[in-house]
């Protein structure tokens, strides 16, 4: 007979299906209770369309029909969403999601709870090494705020600074007028990525007020963290219209884009009544299993259980502590005839034969 390595993990269900699967555990483990929405949304002002987010499905039931839940809440979720193509006629891509969303805490705990989550959740999915860089929303409006730049120019100086250009923005602020000390701040921002000295160096760039007080969120933050794997960077300035306080997103080498993506929106709430602190994240499932590779690990290694007929109680127990150790455990009182082929079909990795071994209660099952 072949020799089945005891530590090869194989599954047939697809990678992104179980790291779907580990998330949600995650969440329920966390007390973040699972919602469903209809993949299609509705309005009184515009026709049904697919869902594009999870996150404002859960802020209007948290501003309506779950208001006088206790908070704060925590709810989360795992499924599609549909963004526009690329390619337009293809209507839609499907985005597989899973998150979570904790509202009526406001930072910097609820922001340090989140960011926890987001961390274990990279760890159930064994991307332990992946980083998670997180920066303030608050700060760079606050820096774009003090140039008095039209709509118009605001947009493009935001475009360059998302494409790290830093020629095409010095040229952009000077054509534009903006003043040398804003100038040099919104320049240099394009460097403000590293640990938590970064906030020390971006201090030194501005005396605004608002500016500061973001910062001092943040610190405060990253400071409860104290993890490695969290680095500080205040050069994305994406969403800005969206995250009110912290933004993160999560990566991965070998991956070229982010696997998770969260922050804080205390104002959503507000379009749907009374405004609350709130914050969350969605882990992109698609990126994940990119991330992790075909070879990846993912689920338990399945274990083919021969025993004796009569040594139904031993195999039992047996089995019992394999289940209980994460192992799947299909038992064989000597009834198959291929051993081999079954192990193949039911991509079994792992033979324990008790007919090989002394009986006895083992506490180390006897393998082959």
């Amino acid at each position: 007979m072949k020799r089945w390595n005891r530590w090869t993990s194989v599954t047939s269900r697809p990678p992104a299906t179980v790291t779907r699967d580990r998330l949600r555990a995650l969440f329920r483990s966390w007390a973040y209770a699972e919602t469903h929405h209809n993949v299609f949304a509705t309005s009184e002002t515009r026709p049904s369309s697919p869902r594009s987010d999870f996150t404002s499905l859960v802020a209007r039931d948290a501003a309506t029909v779950e208001r006088d839940v206790p908070r704060p809440l925590r709810r989360s979720y795992a499924g599609p969403v549909f963004r526009p193509s690329s390619e337009p006629e293809s209507g839609y891509a499907e985005v597989l999601q899973a998150g979570a969303e904790l509202i009526g805490m406001p930072t910097p705990n609820g922001d340090v709870e989140m960011l926890r989550l987001a961390l274990e959740g990279l760890s159930s999915v064994d991307l332990q090494s992946a980083q998670i860089h997180v920066g303030h929303a608050g700060f760079v409006r606050a820096l774009l705020e003090r140039t008095n730049l039209s709509p118009i120019d605001a947009e493009r100086i935001c475009n360059l600074m998302a494409c790290h250009d830093r020629e095409g923005l010095t040229t952009s602020l000077r054509e534009a007028g903006v003043a040398n000390d804003d100038r040099t701040a919104l320049i240099e921002l394009l460097e403000l990525a590293g640990d938590q000295r970064i906030i020390e160096d971006a201090r030194r760039l501005t005396h605004e007020p608002r500016a500061r007080e973001a910062l001092d969120e943040l610190e405060a933050v990253t400071e409860l963290l104290n993890d490695a794997r969290i680095i500080v960077d205040l050069s994305e300035v994406r969403d800005l219209s969206y995250y009110t306080g912290i933004r993160f997103e999560g990566f991965s080498s070998g991956v070229g884009r982010a696997i998770l993506r969260g922050g804080r929106y205390d104002e959503l709430l507000g379009a749907y009544g009374t405004p609350e602190p709130a914050v969350g994240c969605a882990f992109e499932i698609g990126a994940l299993a990119e991330a992790l590779g075909p070879s990846s690990p993912s689920g338990p290694a399945g274990i083919l259980l021969r025993f004796p007929p009569d040594r139904w109680d031993e195999a039992a127990r047996q089995a019992e502590r394999l289940r209980a150790a994460g192992r799947s455990v299909a038992m064989d009182p000597m009834q198959i005839d291929d051993v081999e082929a079954y192990m193949q079909s039911y991509e079994l990795t792992d033979l324990i034969d008790l007919s090989t071994c002394a009986a006895q209660d083992r506490r180390t099952p006897c393998n082959r």
